[in-house]
């Protein structure tokens, strides 16, 4: 049998420090040989394969022969390379079909990779959205060169560094040593961009700056890109640069200066440390080092060594202000995920946009390379680093449609909140409300290999949207996905469904509910006999009663109901479902949309957990001694649908309760229907929620049993719960939404509707529940001390 999926936390294990992270400070030969060391021990192999995907393949014979250049298969033997495979290719059907003539053998069966690639999840969606923009060369490889525009932009910047320098070397001073220095930094730009690619001459670029290529093929390709903010990332953290939550108390007061002079001389020590490195023996000679000497030793010669070497520092200087005043902040900022904050991505796409923080992503290419070095689309440059960032806003449109689809908090930053954010890092390493923070995953699947999509409502505690899937088709993973965004979410809406009125009413049953109701109360409202229980049992489908049709609609025979269908009220009514009618309410409610008139038509949802969250907690204490007492006759509502309105005239409440208020006698003394608590704690969350029903509640009482006044009840009532319908949660109908919502956590209201606008009609289920709602001071159910006269008739 194949073995179970690694649960995603071990995703995040895998992606633990390699031994000598610490103690190398960030060497690159070091960690390639360690990576390579660990991955073949745990994958099974020796150091002389390649692992993708859990399976080793032997690629010796095709290193030179590899159409990226073959220093990438050197540098990575004996590794897992699944995150630069898949990153660095595009056409992966071609890639794949390579890879499979050299298969070995398959990794040990414990193997746990840094990511989960699932073809239905945000980046390898976007991986073939992305594909089909670009064309092919003539060699069959993806077209996703730079643009001519670019090339000349680059030759340009090229040469304009190359003639302050010279006019340096006449006069030399700080001020054309400044302006050297700023025209530098396009050079690193320029480098960037070509460093993930096959050896090609603009990649020297970086080489005239503080950084090496070679060196950053494996601390900036291999490691930063692949694994950005994570402890395999050897970018992450460097010193005067703590930022993640479990290392920031390493800081003392002076970070404030340190941080930024640790960051700004970043590139001009990195030169000097490579020359001491050089002179001690522990740095290999390669020729592109020579680049540094010439510049030191051509300003020495024409302007003497002190001055000489202080242009060359000074001329360092503002190429390194420059590089990380536009680059620090995009991984080190409050808006980043880091190693150590809550909620790790495990989408390798929504990872690297959860460690990145974007800005300015329209700005011209010249502005970009002059002022932020093309650096400022970073997000999109991580997913696709083999993509010239000339051709970045070919695919800016697939990118944001595609996040939106998969529910991901993207978004564009003001660059001055980026880098004024790095002190908060630095001094008190405290995080804010960021979304790529505070927001669980959501670019993996819920379940491997299904198109479901889930998209949670934006800045709300409330909602979730669910595209992909037919209810009537799901497997017992897609459901259990499903069950669990309702349980966290409250309300979710299913989009586009095709379900038959008697699938619908399966699906429903799929959740909990009484097994032993007859029909007629199998399906709310149980209705008040001579009151108006005929009236909703005409509006039940004859061959599917456990469907309650609503809405507006001249029926003709529609599921064997011919009726005038007008079940709408007057005003907003705020109420958990039935709780006055059923010992066990109804826990979860289903409403199918055949169709809608738009534009007013929506549900409204408030969320009752907040409601008890936003309590101090001497009014929680004592909302959880109270207990509600329902009746069947309906109040008046009052305009918000939080309370009653006992002045109203009867048009608040519809037509069908409208109509049995006034043709029936009210009764001098209320007969108290149900009686539940105030605050009714989730059997399965464990949370605890305010809920009541305005239209039908009498009053409240306490523990003891003394009872309010119904107007005082109200009031109450209102106060606790206007917080939260200040921020509800709004549906806009359409036809085949299909949504649910769980009683034991909301109250929902449908639109007001002062007019019909049209044909409006929904299919309800509504399921008697299997459990009598509890909160911490009991149930109300058969409780002599609040429920002394139930007569609702069982």
């Amino acid at each position: 049998m194949p073995s179970k999926p690694p649960k995603l936390e071990q995703h995040v294990a895998a992606r633990s420090a390699l031994p000598s992270r610490a103690e190398s400070n960030g060497d690159v030969e070091t960690w390639l040989q360690e990576k390579a060391q660990h991955d073949s021990r745990l994958g099974g192999a020796n150091a002389e394969l390649w692992m993708v995907h859990g399976k080793w393949y032997d690629l010796t014979d095709y290193i030179d022969k590899h159409p990226g250049g073959p220093t990438w298969l050197r540098l990575t033997k004996g590794q897992d390379v699944t995150e630069a495979f898949e990153v660095h290719h595009i056409n992966m059907t071609k890639a794949q079909a390579f890879l499979n003539r050299m298969y070995v053998k398959d990794a040990d069966e414990g193997y746990v990779g840094r990511y989960v690639w699932d073809d239905e999840g945000f980046f390898r969606t976007l991986k073939r959205r992305v594909s089909k923009v670009f064309g092919t060369r003539p060699d069959g490889l993806p077209d996703t060169g730079p643009t001519p525009y670019f090339l000349g932009l680059c030759c340009f910047a090229i040469a304009a560094h190359f003639v302050t320098f010279g006019v340096m070397l006449c006069w030399p001073c700080v001020p054309l040593a400044i302006l050297a220095g700023f025209t530098l930094q396009t050079f690193h730009g320029i480098g960037h961009n070509a460093l993930h690619m096959k050896d090609n001459i603009w990649m020297y670029a970086y080489d005239f700056c503080g950084w090496k290529h070679h060196k950053h093929r494996t601390s900036h390709a291999l490691s930063h890109h692949l694994f950005p903010n994570t402890a395999l990332d050897l970018e992450f953290p460097e010193p005067y640069s703590y930022v993640a939550a479990n290392n920031a108390h390493n800081n003392s007061r002076w970070v404030i200066l340190l941080g930024p002079l640790g960051m700004w001389t970043g590139p001009l020590r990195d030169i000097f440390s490579l020359w001491v490195g050089l002179l001690q023996g522990k740095e290999r000679w390669r020729h592109e080092y020579v680049l540094n000497i010439m510049q030191l030793v051509l300003l020495m010669l024409f302007g003497g060594p002190v001055v000489g070497l202080y242009c060359f520092c000074v001329m360092h200087l503002m190429c390194g202000f420059c590089i990380e005043t536009a680059g620090f902040a995009l991984h080190r900022s409050i808006f980043c995920w880091s190693m150590g904050d809550p909620n790790a991505k495990y989408d390798y796409g929504e990872h690297c946009l959860a460690s990145t923080a974007d800005h300015d992503v329209d700005m011209p290419l010249a502005a970009s390379l002059y002022l932020f070095q093309i650096l400022n689309n970073h997000g999109v440059h991580h997913l696709f680093p083999t993509v010239d960032k000339s051709r970045i806003q070919e695919i800016m449109p697939i990118f944001r449609e595609t996040c939106k689809e998969f529910g991901l908090p993207w978004k564009e930053y003001d660059w001055r909140d980026m880098f004024g954010s790095l002190w908060k890092n630095w001094l008190k390493g405290l995080y804010n409300e960021t979304p790529n923070i505070t927001t669980p995953p959501a670019g993996h699947l819920p379940v491997p290999g299904s198109k479901m999509r889930v998209r949670l409502a934006d800045n709300m505690t409330l909602g979730a949207e669910i595209t992909g899937v037919q209810v009537n088709d799901l497997s017992t993973q897609e459901f259990k996905s499903i069950k669990k965004v309702l349980m966290e979410r409250g309300v979710i809406v299913i989009k586009d469904q095709n379900a038959s009125p008697a699938e619908q009413v399966e699906f429903s049953k799929r959740f909990p509910h009484s097994k032993t109701c007859d029909k007629i109360k199998f399906c709310g409202p149980l209705a008040l006999e001579g009151f108006d229980a005929q009236e909703w049992r005409d509006l039940k489908m004859k061959d599917v009663p456990e469907i309650q049709l609503r809405g507006y609609d001249k029926l003709v025979n529609y599921y064997g109901v011919t009726a005038s269908l007008n079940t709408g009220k007057g005003a907003k009514e705020f109420h958990s479902d039935s709780c006055h009618e059923y010992d066990t309410p109804p826990i979860i409610t289903q409403l199918f949309c055949v169709e809608s008139p738009g534009g007013y038509d929506q549900t409204l949802f408030i969320d009752c957990r907040l409601a008890y969250d936003l309590l101090s907690d001497e009014e929680k204490e004592f909302a959880e001694t109270l207990f509600v007492q329902y009746k069947r006759q309906p109040s008046p509502l009052h305009d918000s649908g939080l309370k009653a309105d006992f002045a109203a005239d009867l048009s608040s409440l519809g037509d069908i309760y409208g109509a049995a208020v006034a043709n029936n006698v009210q009764e001098a003394e209320i007969a108290v229907s149900e009686v539940h608590p105030l605050v009714w704690t989730h059997p399965v969350t464990g949370r605890k929620a305010i809920i009541s029903a305005a239209m039908w509640m009498h009053r409240i009482v306490d523990l003891n049993g003394k009872a309010w006044t119904p107007t005082d009840s109200h009031e109450y009532i209102y106060k606790l719960l206007k917080p939260v319908a200040d921020v509800q949660y709004e549906h806009n109908w359409s036809s085949k939404d299909l949504v649910l919502f769980d009683n034991r956590s909301l109250m929902h209201s449908a639109s007001a509707v002062a007019a019909k606008q049209g044909r409006r009609l929904l299919h309800q289920v509504l399921l008697c529940g299997n459990e009598v709602p509890m909160g911490p001071a009991g149930c109300g159910v058969g409780n002599p001390m609040v429920n002394p006269n139930v007569t609702a008739v069982r």
